[in-house]
């Protein structure tokens, strides 16, 4: 899980967190639980209005409070690891999880960044890479 992941990925990430069937590795997602239902209007216009929350097993609230920043500051800025004490949950197993702002990873996990200047693979390994595809196969010796 990333922080863009969303939606029904976080959907499926909370039941398998609650249910203690899956260890969720990454950052904490976007927190985006919202069902909504559109109007449809004349001119080929809509109202999106929000009818209902995503909400995990457990009861947690996937969706991130919104009510107090900007629209920019919601999709684009620094989110913070505080945890929501209004909305502690347990998993199947005991577990404290919170809600309200996402999926909290049970681990947290950031993957190498690529760096152009050293490649992953070594001249030395027999290897192929397709740049079209951004595919490397790496041949095993026989």
């Amino acid at each position: 899980m990333n922080r863009y992941s969303a939606s029904a990925a976080e959907i499926v990430a909370g039941a398998l967190q609650d249910h203690d069937r899956g260890w969720i590795l990454g950052e904490t997602t976007f927190g985006k639980g919202l069902v909504q239902t559109v109007y449809p209007l004349e001119d080929n216009t809509g109202l999106a209005l929000t009818t209902a929350h995503y909400y995990t097993p457990s009861g947690r609230l996937i969706q991130r409070d919104y009510s107090n920043i900007s629209f920019l500051d919601y999709y684009y800025g620094k989110r913070t690891e505080t945890k929501n004490m209004q909305d502690v949950k347990s998993t199947d197993s005991g577990r404290t999880v919170y809600g309200g702002g996402g999926i909290t990873p049970d681990q947290k996990y950031e993957p190498a960044k690529y760096n152009k200047s050293r490649p992953t693979c070594s001249p030395s390994t027999s290897s192929s890479i397709s740049r079209r595809s951004g595919l490397v196969r790496i041949r095993r010796p026989i």
